[in-house]
């Protein structure tokens, strides 16, 4: 909150009635000091613990309560947090994890309890709040996700348990079940990891998340996992069977010469991110006259990236 260093609102509201306890305390002639006296009530028990030469003070109750929290998330998760740092995971995705269990990361229900002006409706719906239960667990793609995946989890099941508790209960399931080298557990950390950069792409690059991206960023991050703990690539998790993509019967970026083709189409682009306009030329080769352009143009238009105007560029081309 501003430059005041103050991170929970709940927690300095806790420490301002702490202080009314202490003066509570102080003046035992005033009528609700009576009243808790009466009913044998000391609202000073625990504000004894933090005044300082007699005197009580909003920091010292807001630092006294801070620590309870951090103390008591410690020895909440403490069995957890050994098992985590001792897993064979990249260290990226034991942070994502420990940030997740600490509620550190950047959604928009924690940056609207620090002060942070944010719409905090969900990116991916547009429907209900964006936190950490309804993104990672009860977002309608999130559901889809994790049901149509490899784990088959249904995760409205049970909605009132929170999302620590429910993503502690499937890590330790599946270390239970397949020990510490089965491929379970890597593909639920994978599900979550690409929900998360899926929904950093709807936030800060305008991409349309859906079911198909998601299961994209899974395998990428499922392939990088592979790389991670055998130290060598496996292009068969990530790399298609065909060689070329779908749809294509021939793509060259310009690194080789193929030889004879039918037809040769050579495409370019320009692209200025601060105002997304981009201008796109193509030009045409046919088989006889593989090195002349037959044909060509250029257009201009908006595009969210170079690559979006790159294939804006094909499409007129082939048109």
């Amino acid at each position: 909150m501003g430059g005041l260093g103050v991170r929970k609102i709940s927690t300095i509201n806790n420490a301002f009635l702490m202080k009314q306890a202490w003066r509570l305390d102080n003046n035992p002639q005033l009528l609700l000091a009576k009243l808790y006296n009466a009913q044998g009530v000391s609202p000073m028990e625990t504000c004894k613990t933090v005044t300082l030469q007699g005197k009580f003070t909003i920091k010292n109750g807001y630092a006294y309560l801070q620590q309870l929290e951090q103390d008591d998330q410690l020895n909440l998760h403490h069995d957890f947090y050994r098992l985590l740092w001792s897993l064979n995971l990249p260290p990226k995705w034991k942070i994502f994890i420990w940030k997740l269990m600490v509620g550190m990361i950047s959604i928009k229900s924690n940056l609207s309890s620090r002060g942070i002006l944010v719409d905090d409706t969900c990116p991916m719906c547009g429907l209900v709040e964006e936190n950490l239960q309804h993104l990672f667990r009860l977002c309608p793609l999130a559901q889809q996700v994790l049901k149509n995946g490899m784990l088959d989890i249904h995760s409205n099941f049970n909605e009132n348990l929170s999302f620590r508790d429910w993503f502690l209960y499937y890590i330790r399931l599946f270390i239970s079940l397949d020990e510490r080298q089965g491929q379970r557990l890597p593909y639920f950390i994978a599900t979550s990891w690409g929900l998360w950069i899926t929904r950093n792409n709807t936030v800060f690059r305008a991409h349309i998340g859906n079911m198909g991206m998601v299961f994209s960023h899974i395998r990428v991050a499922i392939h990088q996992f592979q790389v991670c703990l055998t130290g060598t690539e496996s292009p068969d998790l990530l790399s298609p069977q065909q060689a070329y993509p779908t749809g294509f019967l021939r793509v060259n970026i310009g690194r080789t010469d193929e030889g004879q083709t039918k037809f040769r189409l050579q495409v370019d682009e320009a692209w200025k991110k601060r105002c997304r306009r981009a201008g796109m030329g193509w030009a045409l080769s046919l088989a006889a006259n593989q090195w002349d352009f037959d044909m060509g143009n250029v257009a201009v238009g908006m595009t969210i990236s170079t690559s979006h105007a790159e294939a804006l560029a094909c499409l007129y081309g082939m048109e």
